[in-house]
């Protein structure tokens, strides 16, 4: 970006077609600076320039200039320069016959990313040359046998296409004529001295066709873009006097090796993807290859399996900084080891998201009895299908101090895929340190014990003690007598006939006789703490874990900082933030993107931040970004300070740096934005806005202090974004390497740090009732409560149930519609009770972490979850069927069809059924995820997308609980006038309210049952009311929806009390029971 001063050196920035910029010093030069020509020749092309460029150019001054050089270009003569570009045509048989093939294209197809002129010189600032850089006059050969790139010195000379696609420029370039000082031009005559001298001497031209005058500017111009950061003159933000600082900048010289780059890189192609020796004895070349390739020149490709793991320390307890983990894989065919490979992880350092991942791989032994297995697996997919010969084994040691090597955890895979060629396998191993013994302690003998495979809970393996082998290490190597040390561990039968010695800690070696600490020597300062780095290559190599104020190999250095204060004003668009994300910046040397050096993400508009950096400069300039629920993210700019160590501001975030998205200052909506407005129109918002920041999805703009124009950086827009969230909640990123630092911006009614969990109407789960406590420091207490309530809910209903069920299950209550559905009732009572213990259980198994098994979790998350919601409401509709049904036989007692039990066993069945259908969608959009801000919790939660799926579940939840309530309501009060009515027809000595109470009285079994039900639903469904969309942020709001909650299933468990109880008939029948009789009761 330049300033006003910069300008009058003649640095202007000239805005072309497609919105590059270039300075003024390269404008009608000869050469392209812009991708699309519209620099040069497609200058004649534009009608009429933007108003940045008038102020600084006149177009018909340009155009005329422009023309007057180009009028004589090679093949000008030909075409029509004011519209055509001259070239020799692409994809024509011959580009010489110019009858035919005439060389011209439209100036409109130069950089359109399709190549019109052969040699693609129309596209020669779009595609990229051999070195990365725009291609310019080198040349591609395309052709799968031969991807090759030809710089423009070795074209036609010292290499060639194996194709021979270079042959229509090469045939005229080489063309013999007398002498290496004379050119044939294309109608055959001979010219000396006439080859790119700048001047047309053939008669098209063809002498300055493809010179290469250029190259030297391009160097000179890629150079002056290394050195661009000195045109950089940016806004002091915000306005005070800087720290005068003494920096010193070292420029270390570097120096290019002089070797060929042609000898070197017919060197490197000896050897394929290895890596060539000279062996002076033998005089010749001896070829290195990577374990992906084998043969004398690394020609051919190995059999392979590819691993990709890294150890995660979630579950692990770090008692002791020096710890190691030593992880052994180990490579195996059945029974017989092939290979093996050990890595060692230190827990104090690769804690959380700092963990390393490590990559090797397994070679597929090539003995003639392995390729032949091989083969006959590769034509027998029966064989393929049920047998899986190779497998994969790691095995994690913990190395202490003291000295002991202890196995923790053995994990063992089954490699599917291995008649493949080449084969990825990636896992992460999960350190756990539960108790992975069997239960029968003999099963691998007194030389070894029983160790579960950790990745499979009902699969063991014996571990055996130092020295044995086999299945149940029942052989002993002689050799591990004395061959590994004292305190390591020998495992014999190693794949070289030679034993693995597992180390303690601090020893090395084959057979584990060295000894060295590096941490012994003081080496880390400053408090920092000295870890042991296992570096096979150097023994001496440490890390020092530093503080927060320090840096640098032995923690010597002492970080700058950067402190920001803010200085906050409420006002209405600071209000309700609920995430706030500061970045830091800094600019890219060449092409001046910013990129983020940290982070920092806060749950509110932090006081303070504080960023301790180790760099000679502090970050060029800073941001944050403000979120609400429901709006696009607030942009401010904090500061831009250029050549500070230590930044130490107090900041308003107020009118004057807030930065609006372009969108807003064009008053123009997302789509009518991404279609009509360009980059080159943003200067124009400097000139008439006057404000200081402005920033789209692509650009963050900052206006220079006279606000003509805009300085735009590239950044990414994108950063802040993670995908955590659920319920179309906003994920917002904090650190950019951690997992686990992030925040969700929820929508309306919806809570929890992963938006799992709803406040809308009747869309309260249990899950989001009882998690808070069971992942709390009180969870042992809160666990046997909810357990205790569920398990006696479930006792107590089972022995009403029971009995409700015996006593339906009588003939005579059976002959009548009202009977059956007492019968069935009592089934689906108590197996909502049951289901209700179940996911009273999995919830606290989830959250604590203790169901492996994640697809079976996976399958118990949706089932239950569904059961639990289709047979509670089955509960509900039910009851009211019961009620209408005795509604039914007080308004129409002569109706026999009511009485029927076919009626009541019709009926019950298309409500079950409907009930089932209607829940369907819950299978599929319940699902398990990952906590990632509390170890080894697990959550089972739906997450309805899109938002119809939401609307559908909270109409599908109401209308399956209010109207059931509605009919029990509406059924109580037609009932009990009803009644009074028909008594009142009959009796007319008693006054109606009189003929109410004694109805009451009388058929109390009737009014009873309803009106308890109802009082069981009511209180949920006022609380589901009173806390609709409102986070439930103090804990007795929770605990009196979940007393509402579990008293909703008060009909269940009372279900004898409440329907045979009351009713003398059905009492009788209970009394005729077997229990009856067993308990003696009557």
């Amino acid at each position: 970006m330049w300033n006003e001063d910069e300008d009058k050196k003649n640095y202007i920035v000239f805005h072309i077609l497609i919105h590059q910029k270039i300075v003024l010093t390269a404008f009608v030069l000869g050469r392209w600076d812009c991708s699309d020509a519209s620099d040069e020749q497609k200058l004649l092309t534009i009608k009429e320039f933007s108003k940045h460029n008038l102020r600084i150019l006149n177009l018909a001054e340009m155009q005329q200039k422009c023309f007057l050089h180009y009028r004589t270009q090679p093949f000008s003569m030909l075409c029509n320069i004011s519209t055509e570009y001259p070239c020799l045509l692409a994809n024509v048989s011959n580009p010489y016959n110019f009858t035919e093939n005439r060389p011209c294209i439209k100036l409109s197809k130069i950089g359109d990313d399709v190549s019109d002129c052969y040699g693609d010189l129309d596209e020669r600032n779009i595609l990229a040359n051999c070195y990365g850089r725009q291609k310019g006059y080198d040349f591609n050969c395309l052709t799968i046998e031969n991807n090759l790139c030809i710089t423009t010195a070795n074209l036609c000379y010292s290499t060639r296409c194996l194709n021979e696609e270079d042959y229509t420029i090469c045939s005229y370039l080489t063309k013999a004529c007398h002498g290496d000082l004379y050119f044939s031009c294309i109608n055959q005559t001979c010219l000396k001295d006439v080859r790119c001298n700048g001047k047309i001497d053939c008669e098209y031209g063809e002498d300055e066709y493809w010179c290469r005058e250029d190259i030297v500017y391009r160097n000179g111009k890629f150079s002056h873009l290394l050195n661009l950061e000195k045109l950089k003159h940016l806004l002091y933000y915000p306005p005070s006097i800087p720290i005068n600082q003494s920096i010193s900048n070292t420029v270390k010289n570097q120096q290019h090796s002089n070797y060929s780059s042609i000898l070197i890189k017919k060197i490197s192609q000896i050897c394929n993807r290895g890596v060539a020796i000279f062996h002076y004895i033998t005089q010749k070349w001896i070829c290195f290859c990577p374990s992906s390739y084998y043969g004398l020149y690394c020609n051919f490709f190995s059999d392979r399996i590819t691993i990709i793991t890294h150890l995660e320390l979630t579950y692990y307890s770090i008692n002791d900084n020096t710890t190691i983990i030593k992880i052994v894989i180990s490579f195996y065919f059945h029974e017989q080891l092939l290979d093996f490979h050990q890595f060692h992880v230190t827990p104090t350092a690769e804690r959380g998201d700092n963990y390393i991942k490590h990559k090797f791989s397994f070679l597929y032994a090539r003995t003639d009895a392995m390729i032949k297995n091989k083969q006959r697996r590769y034509f027998n997919r029966t064989d393929i299908k049920q047998n899986h010969p190779y497998s994969i084994r790691f095995e994690a040691y913990e190395l202490t101090r003291n000295l002991t090597v202890e196995l923790l955890n053995v994990w063992q895979y089954p490699i599917y895929f291995d008649y493949l060629p080449a084969f990825r396998f990636a896992k992460v191993l999960r350190l756990n340190q539960t108790n992975d013994s069997c239960v029968d302690t003999n099963r691998c003998g007194k030389n070894g014990f029983c160790h579960r495979l950790t990745n499979s809970n009902e699969t063991y393996y014996c571990a055996c003690k130092s020295g044995y082998y086999g299945v149940f290490c029942e052989y002993f190597d002689d050799r591990c007598s004395s061959f590994c040390s004292a305190l390591s561990i020998c495992k014999p039968q190693n794949f070289n006939k030679q034993a693995l010695c597992i180390c303690p800690l601090n020893h090395f070696g084959s057979t584990c006789h060295l000894k060295y600490n590096p941490c012994d020597e003081l080496h880390c300062l400053n408090n920092g703490t000295c870890l042991t780095v296992h570096n096979y290559i150097d023994i001496f190599e440490y890390k020092c874990l530093y503080p927060r104020k320090y840096y640098g190999k032995n923690c010597e250095l002492e970080k700058f900082a950067v402190r920001i204060q803010f200085n906050i004003t409420m006002t209405t668009k600071l209000s309700n933030i609920r995430a706030a994300l500061i970045h830091y910046y800094d600019l890219t040397p060449k092409i001046f993107d910013l990129i983020i050096k940290e982070q920092q993400l806060f749950n509110k508009i932090p006081q303070i931040s504080t960023f301790d950096h180790d760099q000679t400069l502090s970050p060029l300039l800073s941001i944050i970004r403000l979120y609400k629920e429901e709006y696009d993210p607030f942009m401010y700019l904090l500061y831009i300070r250029e050549n500070e160590k230590i930044i130490n501001i107090t900041i308003d975030l107020s009118k004057e740096n807030y930065c609006p998205h372009t969108r807003l200052l064009f008053e123009l909506s997302k789509s009518e934005f991404n279609l009509s407005i360009s980059v080159s129109k943003y200067h124009q918002l400097c000139q008439s806005r006057s404000i200081l920041c402005f920033h789209d999805d692509n650009y963050f703009c900052i206006c220079q202090a006279n606000f003509y124009r805009a300085a735009c950086f590239r950044y990414d827009s994108t950063a802040d974004r993670c995908a955590h969230c659920l319920s179309q909640g906003r994920c917002v990123q904090g650190q950019l390497k951690s997992v686990s630092d992030f925040l969700c911006v929820c929508s309306r009614c919806y809570y929890g740090h992963l938006c799992q969990y709803s406040t809308e109407v009747f869309s309260f789960t249990v899950d989001s009732l009882i998690a808070h406590d069971i992942i709390s420091s009180r969870k042992k207490i809160s666990i046997s409560i909810y357990v205790l309530i569920s398990s006696l809910a479930f006792l107590l209903g089972f022995v009403n149930n029971i009995c409700s069920f015996l006593t339906f299950k009588q003939p005579k209550p059976r002959e009548y519609a009202a009977g059956n559905y007492l019968l069935i009732l009592s089934i689906f009572n108590q197996c909502s009770l049951f289901i209700l213990l179940v996911k009273i259980i999995h919830t606290v198994l989830n959250l604590n972490g203790n169901l492996f098994n994640t697809l079976l979790n996976l399958y118990m998350c949706k089932i239950i979850s569904y059961l639990l919601s289709v047979l509670t409401r089955i509960n509900y509709w039910l009851t009211s069927l019961i009620t209408i049904h005795r509604l039914g036989l007080v308004l129409y007692p002569t109706k026999l069809s009511i009485k029927s039990p076919k009626y009541a066993f019709i009926s019950a069945t298309i409500v079950i059924f409907v009930l089932f259908v209607f829940h369907i969608h819950e299978l599929f959009f319940y699902k398990l995820i990952d906590d990632p801000k509390q170890i080894s919790a697990t959550l089972c939660v739906p997450n309805y997308t899109p938002y119809q799926w939401s609307v559908y579940n909270r109409f599908n939840v109401m209308f399956h609980y209010l109207v059931p309530c509605t009919i029990q309501i509406i059924t109580i009060v037609v009932l009990i006038i009803a009644t009074a009515r028909n008594k009142a027809k009959i009796n007319t000595k008693h006054t109606q309210q009189k003929l109410i109470m004694n109805q009451l009285n009388i058929n109390k079994e009737l009014f009873i049952t309803p009106i308890i039900i109802l009082a069981s639903a009511l209180p949920q469904a006022i609380l589901a009311f009173t806390y609709a969309c409102k986070e439930l942020v103090e804990p007795w709001q929770r605990y009196s929806l979940l007393t509402t909650y579990f008293l909703s299933y008060s009909p269940q468990v009372l279900g004898f009390l409440l329907f045979v109880l009351p009713s003398t008939t059905y009492k009788e029948e209970f009394y005729k029971t077997k229990l009856a009789q067993i308990l003696s009761i009557k």
